[in-house]
């Protein structure tokens, strides 16, 4: 995630157990989450879609897909959903 933006404090405030590093933009977190020294950006939608057509070969949307498909296997998704959208 980008250094100093809301997304960096949120997860930083939610989830302090989780070992977050920062970058001076998010060109640079994608680049290392390819690489494979990350596993994961947190970030917005536009520039989740922007990395999503920039680099279809790097098979995102099945890395994306694969923990939706196992929510919604063990009902996890369907309570969410219930939950929020009634």
């Amino acid at each position: 995630m980008e250094n100093g933006t809301t997304h960096h404090k949120y997860i930083q405030d939610t989830y302090p157990e989780i070992k977050t590093v920062s970058f001076d933009s998010y060109q640079n977190s994608i680049l290392e989450l390819k690489s494979g020294r990350i596993d994961s950006v947190f970030s917005d939608t536009s520039v989740v879609n922007e990395c999503l057509k920039n680099n279809p070969d790097q098979a995102f949307l099945t890395k994306l897909n694969s923990p939706l498909y196992d929510i919604k296997a063990d009902g996890t998704y369907k309570a969410i959903s219930d939950k929020w959208f009634p």
